[in-house]
């Protein structure tokens, strides 16, 4: 046997053929049937953990609202005229509010020149701002207090319990308020100037500087509020 018919013997035997493709029909049944058992795994698992969770979640335990609550503690102009919970921190000074205070003038409405006086706490603890800025002109080195009289609160009933108004300043927060002087008053030919102004915390003088107020009325000053910015 020559080296020819030893190569086709080789190439011809089928102990030593490729094994044939599946039938294509058999591998599309075989991946529909792979991927419906897959499907069913997977809602058996979905159940089996819904079955799982549900004691779990009738077990826990359920929040009850609290009986003291009432639906007219949630209603701010029912308590109109209650005290206000003052929170646990001393009255500011001017060492807390210093080196000075600032002021801008608004312009003039309803007869009256409208002045902004702000504060800031500079310090590293919080402090009260109570009731109304207090005033006061050391143009004469003396310190002379400015005649003040509280803004007119439209919103205070008649049953207006008195209680003193305070602003919680935190580091860094500021609060402004607001100072009127008439311009109609008896008398508006001499009016007084005051100059030098300082703002009075504690007995300390806060130096109120780029304000003069020019009157012959008593200053109408307004509590203090926080600033929003």
């Amino acid at each position: 046997m020559n080296l020819e018919e030893q190569l086709r013997r080789t190439l011809t035997d089928e102990r030593r053929a490729l094994p044939g493709w599946d039938d294509p029909v058999h591998r599309v049944r075989t991946g529909m049937v792979r991927r419906r058992r897959r499907r069913i795994l997977s809602v058996a698992a979905a159940v089996v953990s819904t079955l799982l969770a549900a004691p779990a979640a009738i077990l826990v335990p359920v929040a009850v609202a609290d009986p003291a609550w009432r639906i007219e503690d949630t209603i701010p102009w029912l308590h109109r005229g209650e005290p206000t919970p003052q929170p646990s921190a001393v009255a500011c000074t001017a060492a807390d509010l210093g080196p000075a205070a600032s002021a801008l003038v608004l312009g003039r409405a309803d007869g009256a020149e409208h002045y902004q006086v702000t504060v800031r706490n500079g310090s590293a603890q919080a402090c009260l701002l109570i009731d109304r800025p207090e005033p006061g002109s050391q143009e004469s080195g003396a310190a002379q207090a400015v005649p003040t009289r509280p803004e007119a609160d439209p919103e205070a009933g008649s049953d207006d319990t008195g209680a003193v108004p305070s602003v919680l300043l935190i580091p860094g927060a500021a609060a402004s308020a607001e100072l009127a002087a008439s311009t109609e008053c008896p008398d508006a030919a001499h009016p007084t100037v005051y100059r030098d102004l300082v703002l009075t915390f504690s007995g300390e003088r806060l130096p109120l500087p780029g304000l003069t107020l020019t009157t012959t009325c008593v200053i109408t000053v307004s509590t203090w509020s926080a600033d929003r910015g």
